[in-house]
């Protein structure tokens, strides 16, 4: 759920677009930044939106694609179950 308690809202062509846009124009506030992968977030028409984007390192970039892919993976399987 999302702080408004609304589920979270999935990710449409048009949100894709407007997200795509900010994100090249460098948009966003910066969340932090670890090991594999930074955060920002964009605040937008439906709300604010997370994005985790794994480091261009080569070397680390490879390593966290796959760290990030297996963390969307739980998310994915928590998905429904209420305060997560």
């Amino acid at each position: 759920m999302s702080d408004s308690g609304q589920p979270p809202t999935r990710l449409t062509p048009e949100l894709a677009a407007w997200l795509s846009a900010e994100i090249a124009a460098g948009g966003g506030r910066a969340l932090g930044s670890g090991y594999q992968a930074s955060v920002r977030v964009y605040s937008g028409p439906l709300g604010d939106v997370v994005v985790k984007r794994a480091h261009p390192s080569r070397l680390l970039g490879a390593f966290g694609r796959r760290l990030l892919t297996r963390e969307l993976d739980v998310y994915e399987r928590l998905r429904g179950i209420p305060g997560i």
